[in-house]
């Protein structure tokens, strides 16, 4: 009838990223004595010991830290559930399923979600006792960060594929520290269970490195040593202020054009409307996109590099997309992007545009 996925204590910072992270969930989430439950994502009926409040109410009074109990089920008992609720039985009906413990104040995570390797938010798989409140922040390349952090409260990895075991689809970067080597420190970033960026540092030689060359150095620091660390899934947002730090930590991973493109749109861009397509052109590389109408071209050295349009090659395409910008009001959206992206385009030989 329910399934309890989550139990933690947390705060209202916790709850709301478990909230955004929801995908097609039908079910409720108890916090302390509140419930909320939903059909498919969407908030449905909130309730206070039985009762309908409104969700502004529970959150002024959850407090500081309090139970998080997430249940899932299925669509067609979610109505029976909340009448259960109604009738003030559902708690009872917990009680029964999950015992006395459930009620008691141990943070745990329970591990039916990891189970389905489609849905792997609960990087604890392996460690009930982690508790993530405790573990604090890596901050990045933070010099002091070992002296910071309890070992204990930490994943441990013995090979890097370990990782890939807390990954699932979405956005997740993982910080990571070696045990025999404490100046060895590496950050990736995950999108859909491939690696997308990865960051290197050496607090002894103060060796930075980006992109491949970091994820080199990441996976040797398996072969010497155990690895501890910590994995966070991240938002859109979170992975845009990442690489707009550290724009040469992309890995080449896209594997076609639209994936390409799609890595590059989801991040800021600058707008520039009705000005000559020579004047819009970059000397850093940047990624153009003419009217959101599936034009686009690469520009370096303020020189068109390459250019897309439907299946035409690249001087094709670049004639189309000039006399499009002779008789069209235009919009033009600029992405900036790093040399390592830049250099994924040679891939598309074919829309490399020449400059006679």
């Amino acid at each position: 009838m329910m399934k309890l996925v989550i139990k933690k204590k947390g705060s209202l910072k916790d709850l709301k990223e478990i909230i955004s992270g929801l995908c097609n969930f039908t079910g409720f989430i108890k916090l302390n004595d509140y419930k909320l439950f939903y059909r498919n994502s969407e908030l449905i009926y909130s309730t206070y010991k039985g009762n309908n409040v409104d969700v502004k109410t529970i959150l002024r009074n959850l407090g500081e830290y309090f139970e998080i109990q997430l249940f899932k089920c299925d669509d067609d008992v979610i109505d029976d559930i909340i009448q259960l609720e109604i009738r003030g039985s559902l708690d009872d009906n917990i009680n029964k399923k999950y015992g006395s413990e459930f009620y008691s104040s141990k943070t745990a995570y329970v591990d039916d979600y990891t189970n389905n390797t489609n849905n792997k938010d609960n990087f604890n798989k392996n460690n009930k006792n982690n508790n993530k409140n405790n573990i604090g922040n890596f901050n990045g390349i933070n010099n002091n960060i070992f002296n910071n952090i309890k070992t204990e409260n930490l994943l441990e990895f013995i090979k890097y594929d370990d990782i890939k075991e807390y990954i699932g689809t979405g956005i997740y970067k993982v910080e990571l520290i070696s045990k025999k080597y404490k100046e060895d420190k590496g950050i990736l970033i995950f999108k859909n269970g491939e690696e997308f960026a990865s960051v290197y540092f050496s607090t002894k030689s103060g060796k930075l490195l980006f992109g491949k060359k970091a994820l080199g150095k990441i996976k040797t620091m398996f072969a010497v040593s155990v690895v501890y660390g910590m994995i966070d899934k991240i938002s859109s947002h979170k992975l845009n202020e990442f690489i707009e730090k550290y724009p040469d930590s992309i890995l080449k991973i896209v594997v076609s054009l639209n994936k390409l493109i799609e890595n590059i749109k989801d991040r800021t861009y600058k707008e520039i409307t009705n000005d000559a397509l020579s004047n819009i052109l970059t000397k850093k590389p940047s990624f153009i996109e003419i009217d959101s109408n599936k034009m686009y071209i690469v520009s370096k050295d303020n020189e068109v590099k390459y250019a897309f349009y439907k299946d035409y090659d690249g001087d094709k395409s670049y004639r189309h997309i000039k006399n499009y910008c002779i008789f069209n009001s235009v919009v033009f959206k600029i992405y900036p992007i790093s040399e390592e992206e830049y250099k994924l385009f040679r891939e598309y030989r074919n829309n490399k545009v020449k400059n006679d």
